[in-house]
């Protein structure tokens, strides 16, 4: 439902929403702008619908600066989801392969637990 002070759906008010209170905590955190940016596009491309492996490296800079070794297995991992595009020039058939996900996914989410885990302790 739409609205009607906004203009926009209420979709987009929840996205932006969720944008402002990602910004009020990085701004309430005081993270250095390259931790902020970091933070920012590994959310973004965490929560989106549709991630090509190439979105990835947009954070490789930032990567060079900030020691998160999970986003950088997520840039290593990324690779694997165009055996999908291998196996379409291959067969001319798109099979996406919901297994790579998982190949690709839990490693990342594992080394993410794993540090947060020992961070706790």
């Amino acid at each position: 439902m739409p609205l009607p002070f906004l203009r926009v759906s209420s979709l987009s008010a929840i996205a932006l929403l969720g944008a402002g209170s990602g910004l009020a905590t990085v701004v309430a955190l005081r993270w250095k702008p390259a931790e902020a940016a970091l933070a920012v596009i590994a959310g973004l491309l965490a929560f989106s619908a549709n991630c090509h492996p190439w979105y990835l490296t947009w954070m490789l800079p930032l990567l060079a600066v900030v020691e998160v070794p999970a986003l950088l297995l997520w840039t290593a991992c990324a690779p694997l989801a165009y055996v999908t595009v291998l196996w379409w020039i291959h067969a001319g058939e798109w099979r996406g392969n919901p297994d790579l996900r998982w190949l690709v996914y839990v490693p990342v989410y594992a080394l993410l637990a794993w540090r947060l885990v020992r961070r706790q302790a």
